[in-house]
């Protein structure tokens, strides 16, 4: 028996107490380990995880994946960022007090159904807050080794265990890849076709939030340690 502050604390449950705390740890680097990769293919559904979704999220959509149920994917999703649209915003803004008119215009623009203009405004900032932050833009690839030129100094950022976060810096998907590989992704939400005018059909509330989650994404990356 041990006493803690005047209560008797049996051998059984402490016992039951350290099992907890084994298995809850075992779970964290589970987490830790299987995230990156989950929220790979989460964004290669043209969804970014930000600092809106909490740690267990990436497996919890893992669940959707592995059963092949991206319409539930995409349901959970799309409430997960209107649940946190108020928040995204407001990230946003605080953040970025120079773009703030055209944040501003884009959520509006959101809200009254115009997706187009919302999802044209917030790509067109992604560059520019990128090279502000870390002296490159997003959207350059390194045409050596063909991965994101943000690859390295997001390598710097000590995410602690939110390392899933780094996924959109490091990695090719839908949203910056070649346009010669669209045949890789189920829906090919891109930057370039977009921006180019060659995709004209992208306008849609769907895509709207994708872009969303991905603005809210690369703002808590290039902030995530300067507030800590």
């Amino acid at each position: 028996m041990r006493k803690i502050k005047n209560h008797v604390i049996s051998a059984e449950l402490l016992e039951k107490f350290k099992l907890f705390n084994t298995q809850f740890i075992q779970a964290l680097i589970k987490l830790n380990e299987k995230s990156p990769e989950v929220a790979l293919k989460i964004a290669k559904q043209g969804w970014y995880l930000g600092l809106i979704s909490h740690m267990g999220a990436p497996l919890e959509l893992n669940v959707f994946l592995e059963n092949n149920q991206l319409k539930e994917l995409d349901e959970w999703m799309m409430d997960e960022v209107k649940g946190r649209m108020e928040w995204i915003e407001q990230s946003l803004l605080k953040r970025n007090p120079e773009r703030r008119l055209l944040f501003q215009e884009a959520f509006d623009n959101h809200r009254k159904g115009r997706y187009f203009s919302s999802i044209i405004l917030l790509l067109s900032q992604v560059d520019g807050m990128c090279n502000e932050r870390f002296g490159k833009s997003f959207f350059s690839i390194d045409r050596g080794t063909q991965k994101p030129v943000l690859k390295e100094p997001i390598e710097k950022i000590h995410l602690h265990d939110l390392n899933w976060m780094r996924i959109a810096f490091k990695s090719l998907t839908a949203i910056n890849d070649k346009t010669s590989n669209s045949h890789k992704y189920p829906d090919f939400l891109n930057r370039h076709n977009i921006l180019h005018g060659f995709d004209t059909k992208y306008g849609t509330e769907i895509n709207s939030l994708k872009i969303i989650s991905f603005l809210n994404c690369v703002n808590d990356m290039i902030y995530f340690d300067l507030e800590l």
